[in-house]
């Protein structure tokens, strides 16, 4: 991990790797390719980053980072009701996942998961519990004031937030609804779900 002193440029590093591997794809961009875009020589990379596995094990730390800070933001808003909040944090998800990640990106993730027993795997789900939890919590509160019905939060978050992945596979601007209707949608039938039965 980087020193204190070098976070920020660590932080640029990575940055200049997610538009790198957007565009290329994971398996096509190549370290010279992220160092050049990063401003730095292909042997300055690896004064942060030990491979490229390394290197993909910490985007997928940076990608979640950059998504939980837009998820706390949505909780700091009082005004709106838990359903709203739980209604705008699906939708985050569902662009982080559809226009920052893209489906190749995200595969790519999936295949560098690592063992949960090994000191990358045990990273990897604190950093996804620690996502879930924005999720969980706001799920719970709607439960808690009635306007869902009771059951496992975790596991609900979990159906939900996997189906909303999902989007970044099938999800195509050309042919499909705009996204941000197609979301609405989903949400919308996630919610229907959810809610009580009303005779």
């Amino acid at each position: 991990m980087p020193r204190q002193s070098d976070k920020q440029r660590h932080s640029d590093v990575l940055d200049a790797a997610i538009t790198v591997m957007r565009d290329k794809g994971i398996q096509r961009a190549s370290i010279r390719d992220i160092a050049e875009a990063a401003g730095m020589s292909k042997s300055s990379l690896f004064n942060y980053f030990s491979s490229k596995d390394d290197l993909i094990a910490r985007l997928q730390g940076r990608m979640s980072e950059i998504a939980r800070d837009e998820l706390a933001s949505v909780n700091l808003r009082s005004n709106l009701a838990a359903s709203e909040r739980l209604r705008e944090l699906l939708k985050i998800h569902a662009y982080h996942c559809v226009e920052r990640l893209t489906s190749p990106v995200l595969v790519t993730f999936m295949e560098h998961w690592g063992n949960p027993n090994s000191v990358l795997g045990r990273e990897q789900l604190a950093v996804r519990d620690s996502y879930e939890q924005f999720f969980v919590k706001t799920l719970q509160e709607c439960m808690d004031v009635g306007d869902f019905v009771a059951g496992n939060a975790q596991l609900l978050v979990r159906g939900m937030l996997g189906m909303t992945t999902w989007m970044s596979v099938w999800y195509n601007d050309e042919v499909d609804e705009p996204l941000s209707i197609v979301v609405d949608q989903f949400v919308d039938m996630c919610f229907n779900g959810l809610r009580k039965n009303v005779p």
